[in-house]
């Protein structure tokens, strides 16, 4: 009986000198039944040459040459064509750690009919690969949209034992994203992992952490996240958190945590704010005002009296009190 058939989708953009590395640790998955999709997303260096000069290397490779649209148009064109059963991503500024990693992912996958997701362990490497740090997941289960987002890093914040926003540390079964309605990653976004996340918890019942460290991120400064922060960038990041706080709403997830989380999406409105000097559109605010107006009250003192300045004031002019209020308590001090 033959394996099933693993789609795995490259986004490609003017990544000349990490693109080698990556398809290489691709090449050499011990999971042989895979397609290799490299989607050229308009590059303007030689990475588009580089994919075609590893198409004619390895059969499984194929390579799709896209006007540029940005990450999430270059996996959705990438979806669009996918074969496999199994779908995973990997950015092409990135490599693979483990050369088994998709392999014991699969074997999950194949043995637990039930599961439609598995996430594994990623390691932090600069620009030199010297390693930073390790985000590791111990092997625990989750089940339903309630546990998905009460254990989720947006919510929770980074740590231990959380499901990540990222999809590159992810096997998917294929029809958890592309049956019935296909679930797309948000075009001209940042942040759009989280969306699709967030979305994917609506439509999945079970996933599975494990501990193996199958994969290296490369902190790229080139690349959208090693990027300055600039009000566009800001923007995408708040409307995330919203749209994620908006889906954790509808799993019928803790009151209090969501309103704990709506107060964290407010102070980040105000720290950018302060150290930036950004104005957000209305709509924003408005969003976080309706929130505000649905949620329970927050746990602790400082949430509370938060909490009931947006309700009262509106997000916008409670964001002026809280930093009125912070500097006299700080020169009180």
């Amino acid at each position: 009986m033959s394996k099933p058939y693993l789609s795995i989708i490259v986004p490609i953009y003017n990544v000349e000198s990490y693109l080698e590395k990556c398809i290489c640790s691709v090449i050499a998955q011990s999971y042989e039944n895979l397609e290799i999709i490299l989607v050229d997303d308009g590059a303007t260096d030689s990475s588009g040459v580089i994919c075609d000069k590893y198409a004619e290397i390895d059969s499984r490779i194929r390579v799709l040459h896209t006007c540029n649209g940005g990450v999430s148009e270059a996996r959705n064109n990438g979806l669009k064509i996918a074969k496999g059963e199994y779908i995973a991503f990997v950015d092409s500024d990135d490599y693979l750690l483990d050369n088994n990693i998709y392999s014991e992912c699969i074997e999950i996958l194949e043995d637990n009919s039930d599961l439609d997701c598995v996430q594994f362990s990623y390691s932090c490497v600069n620009s030199a690969n010297q390693m930073i740090g390790i985000h590791n997941s111990s092997y625990i289960d989750y089940y339903g949209s309630r546990e998905f987002f009460e254990a989720f890093e947006n919510i929770l914040g980074d740590g231990c034992a959380v499901i990540k926003a990222l999809v590159w540390n992810k096997v998917y079964r294929r029809s958890a994203i592309m049956a019935g309605s296909p679930l797309y990653f948000k075009a001209n976004v940042k942040f759009e992992d989280a969306i699709f996340t967030s979305d994917l918890f609506l439509r999945i019942e079970r996933m599975k952490l494990i501990s193996t460290v199958g994969y290296a991120y490369v902190q790229n400064p080139q690349s959208i996240m090693g990027q300055s922060i600039t009000i566009e960038k800001a923007t995408d990041a708040i409307n995330s958190n919203l749209h994620v706080l908006n889906n954790a709403c509808k799993a019928n997830i803790s009151q209090s945590i969501l309103s704990n989380y709506l107060c964290k999406i407010f102070y980040e409105l105000c720290c950018l704010d302060k150290l930036y000097g950004y104005v957000f559109d209305n709509e924003v605010y408005m969003t976080v005002d309706a929130f505000a107006k649905q949620l329970l009250m927050p746990k602790g003192l400082k949430n509370i009296a938060l909490y009931w300045m947006i309700r009262i004031f509106g997000s916008r002019r409670a964001q002026n009190l809280w930093s009125l209020c912070s500097s006299r308590l700080r020169r009180a001090r």
